[in-house]
């Protein structure tokens, strides 16, 4: 595994990991969040013998410096950061392969640059729509788990008036401006509670405290994912489904959950919908996260198409 630190802008420096064979099948992965930053055991999930496989920490994450920073830190700063990596990599086109947050930019970067595309793999699908802000922040995962959804909106909130916690992006600028506090308490409380939500959807206990070695990481997390959710990801209205004519050309193979309760089935259902001749995998034991029941081995038999 090599490691290169990787300047894309004036400010901003990528960490960026590759491994396998430099013949292989070239694969770049978009890890999830945005914010959560690359695991080197990810490289585990692909045959290097065949695949030249890249995994970068995204802006402000992970070990790309400035850790935390917000600024120039756009879906289209990233967008053009994955470009930049395939040119440093002299690759003609690439397999782009992304989970969860990952999908949304795996398929803004295709249509971006559609003509350095072999094709996608994409896991548990989020298309940055209002319906799935709606699921998440307003009615759906609170019918899931009610006394986490309590437990979330009195965290911070309780001084808001109730009827605008009824507005999606309401709470989520309301925990943006909780994380980008100069009151360390206030921000550790706005973390703890927004990672809790999210953990609760996927079904992992609350947390009473943030943990000593994953603060850090966990208060990171939360003021970029809420940095990008506050401007619906620097996403147009259904614009990744409504730009699907740019690569309707490019083979696709969207694998998903049943028992996703972050990012909702419906949601690989309408992208292969709209996406006539991909290839959709519906795993019905299978929850949000990659080490779901069945999930590997789906996303395996999708890489392998391409080899």
């Amino acid at each position: 595994m090599n490691t290169t630190f990787l300047p894309v802008d004036s400010s901003h420096t990528l960490a960026v990991y590759s491994a396998g064979n430099p013949a292989g099948l070239p694969i770049i992965y978009l890890h999830g969040g945005p914010g959560g930053g690359c695991e080197l055991k990810h490289f585990d999930n692909f045959d290097l013998n065949k695949c030249f496989v890249i995994l970068f920490d995204q802006r402000g994450c992970g070990r790309s410096t400035p850790f935390g920073c917000l600024e120039n830190n756009t879906t289209w700063d990233l967008v053009e950061d994955i470009e930049k990596i395939r040119q440093h990599f002299q690759l003609n086109k690439v397999l782009v392969y992304g989970g969860s947050w990952g999908s949304t930019l795996a398929l803004a970067y295709a249509q971006t640059h559609p003509q350095h595309v072999l094709g996608l793999v994409l896991r548990s699908i989020c298309l940055a729509r209002k319906v799935e802000a709606d699921w998440l922040y307003s009615f759906g995962a609170n019918q899931l788990f009610p006394d986490a959804w309590d437990r979330f909106m009195q965290a911070t909130m309780v001084h808001l008036n109730p009827e605008s916690l009824l507005n999606p992006s309401t709470i989520v600028k309301h925990y943006y401006q909780q994380l980008l506090s100069n009151n360390p308490k206030t921000v550790e409380a706005a973390a703890l509670a927004w990672n809790n939500w999210a953990g609760a959807c996927l079904e992992f206990p609350p947390m009473d405290q943030l943990p000593i070695d994953q603060k850090d990481y966990l208060i990171n997390l939360a003021k970029i994912e809420t940095h990008y959710f506050s401007q619906q990801v620097f996403l147009e209205e259904n614009q990744l489904l409504g730009n699907l004519s740019l690569i309707q050309h490019l083979k696709a193979f969207i694998v998903h959950g049943t028992k996703d309760f972050l990012c909702p089935v419906a949601n690989a259902y309408a992208l292969h919908q709209a996406w006539p001749g991909s290839m959709l995998t519906v795993l019905p034991n299978a929850g949000h996260l990659s080490s779901a029941p069945g999930m590997q081995e789906a996303l395996q038999a999708a890489v392998r198409y391409f080899l």
